[in-house]
């Protein structure tokens, strides 16, 4: 009797372990379908980051042109003034020269208004894909440190959201990061 007795109580210990290991593996596996969906997540930003890095590619490519053509006004307004000086000034060579000169002065005007805009979407595209850099390394960072360190994640992630440029007034210190990421309290294995 007592042998059947001290044969169930083990069988119930065992049992109570499986139980247990069983959990932990319930457990193991949410996080492991948590950090596969922050990699799939991580994923969808780097190929965000590329685009925007293809746009940036493209405004510096229109970009260049238009600084050469500021360049080329900047020296017919020159040429023009050197002329203005030594030309005769007769009225209606004045009036040709006026109205030429006024021509160019608003053709640069134009075109630097369209320089500077251009100029502040690249700065804009710039920082967005800092931040994103940022971001990549701060979260493959992470990966690498659950990977190295243990089956158990310490941080649960969720999806990031990128601003957009009006709204970039965030910046990627870690501070930030900590605020967008919080770490999830680790649940215990036993």
């Amino acid at each position: 009797m007592s042998n059947a007795r001290n044969r169930l109580n083990g069988l119930n210990a065992v049992s109570a372990d499986v139980d247990r290991k069983l959990e932990d593996q319930l457990v193991r596996r949410a996080e492991l379908e948590t950090l596969k969906a922050a990699c799939d997540g991580l994923a969808e930003q780097m190929v965000d980051a590329q685009n925007k890095l293809v746009e940036v590619r493209g405004l510096q490519t229109r970009l260049v042109p238009l600084v050469a053509e500021i360049n080329s006004l900047r020296t017919q307004i020159k040429t023009a003034n050197e002329r203005i000086g030594t030309i005769k000034y007769d009225e209606t060579t004045i009036a040709e020269q006026q109205k030429r000169y006024a021509e160019l002065v608003a053709a640069s005007k134009g075109v630097q208004a369209e320089v500077v805009e251009r100029t502040r979407q690249m700065q804009l595209l710039s920082e967005e894909l800092a931040r994103s850099s940022a971001i990549k390394d701060e979260l493959l960072g992470e990966l690498d440190a659950c990977k190295a360190g243990s089956a158990t994640p310490s941080v649960r992630f969720r999806p990031l959201k990128i601003s957009s440029p009006a709204r970039r007034g965030c910046s990627s210190s870690s501070r930030d990061a900590a605020r967008r990421w919080p770490s999830a309290r680790r649940s215990s294995p036993l």
